[in-house]
């Protein structure tokens, strides 16, 4: 089985995963009182419980596995780092007169090379839509106004305050400033409103691509009220980030111009735990001089700060209580090495506030770069 076959399957677990719960909660609604008349309106687990359930415990366990076993070692030593982070009071965006949320989820994919300070990174959007079929039909209201955000990207403003003022201090964010290009910033994923078996293909209705019950749309697929997101597979938008080739790259130190870099750092920053600076010996990162290096590229790079967090997370988080090897690694490789460039004082992180946005974190640790792979796999090698 490839990379791809295997995210597949996790993608079919999570939504067989999510019809099992659904019939488990509306049995036990019945059993305590529930009228069956009433239980007979509730028709599907809905939007927010098909993405929770690729985030849920198990189906981390077998993304990560899929990763461990199917990734080169050169971009994967070890396991690789999963963490989620579900915060409340999700990140509403305001433009013109319209009020809606940036998203369901947010997947950031960070890559550390060993020598090299900053990681790779590229994240995408995405919005999460239940459907009977992989095509929406015309999407009205804030379903609409959603869509024009993911197709145009339009100045906007967090107008509750969840992440602050953009980088030059101005309210107004345009995510079009950043690395390019700005469409591959935000991706549709179509999830099947039924349970299993998807339909067969009908005149009038695509299959879902790869018989996944995950779909995705990307911009190419926006039309200008609808979605057609019958030509990929979840799967294979994600096997592409993991990949590095899918998603929008961004900076871990962006400069004051790049909005979009700097919206999920902030993510990131908001994230992660105050403490991690006081747990590091958990990591075996000990010695003073480590401890300092870390923390002063921290003050750089506050994105790092969820790294750290989500490593020491994925002690408790993991069934097999395996301890990730790949952060400390990177530290001795690229910080004690000499690969670090020179470090400044910077401020310490503040206290992250408790709001953000529903996010799925992938890191992976190795010898090689992503861009240099991807350059190797356009050229025909490998």
């Amino acid at each position: 089985m490839t990379l791809h076959g295997a995210i597949l399957t996790y993608i079919a677990n999570s939504h067989a995963s999510a019809w099992r719960d659904f019939h488990a909660v509306k049995a036990k609604a019945i059993s305590l009182g529930l009228r069956a008349s009433a239980a007979g309106r509730w028709k599907s687990p809905g939007e927010p419980a098909f993405v929770a359930q690729l985030l849920s415990d198990s189906a981390l366990s077998e993304l990560r596995d899929a990763l461990a076993r199917h990734l080169p070692s050169s971009l994967c030593t070890g396991e690789p780092l999963l963490s989620t982070a579900f915060i409340h009071q999700k990140p509403k965006v305001r433009f013109g007169a319209t009020e809606i949320e940036l998203g369901d989820l947010l997947i950031v994919r960070h890559h550390f090379a060993y020598g090299r300070p900053e990681p790779e990174g590229r994240a995408l959007l995405l919005q999460a839509k239940a459907c009977a079929s992989p095509r929406t039909g015309a999407l009205r209201n804030h379903d609409a106004e959603q869509l024009r955000l993911y197709r145009e990207w339009p100045v906007m403003r967090f107008p509750h305050g969840e992440v602050g003022n953009a980088p030059n201090g101005n309210p107004d964010w345009d995510f079009k400033l950043g690395p390019p290009a700005a469409i591959d910033a935000g991706c549709y994923g179509i999830v099947f409103s039924r349970e299993p078996p998807l339909p067969l293909p009908a005149r009038s209705r695509p299959a879902f691509p790869e018989d996944s019950p995950w779909s995705a749309g990307l911009h190419n697929d926006f039309r200008s009220a609808s979605v057609d997101a019958s030509k990929s597979s979840l799967a294979a938008v994600l096997t592409g980030l993991i990949e590095g080739k899918r998603g929008r790259l961004f900076e871990a130190i962006p400069d004051a111009n790049d909005h979009w870099s700097t919206f999920v750092n902030e993510i990131l920053k908001n994230a992660a735990s105050e403490s991690w600076r006081y747990r590091l010996h958990r990591l075996d990162i000990e010695a003073r001089q480590r401890l300092q290096r870390v923390a002063l590229l921290s003050s750089t790079m506050p994105s790092l700060a969820f790294t750290v967090s989500a490593t020491l997370d994925a002690e408790s988080r993991h069934p097999r209580r395996r301890r990730n090897r790949g952060f400390p690694e990177w530290v001795v490789r690229t910080l004690d090495d000499g690969g670090g460039r020179a470090l400044q004082e910077g401020p310490q992180n503040e206290r992250p506030r408790a709001r953000g946005i529903q996010m799925l974190y992938l890191a992976t640790f190795g010898s090689e770069r992503l861009a240099d792979r991807q350059r190797s796999n356009d050229d025909g090698g490998r």
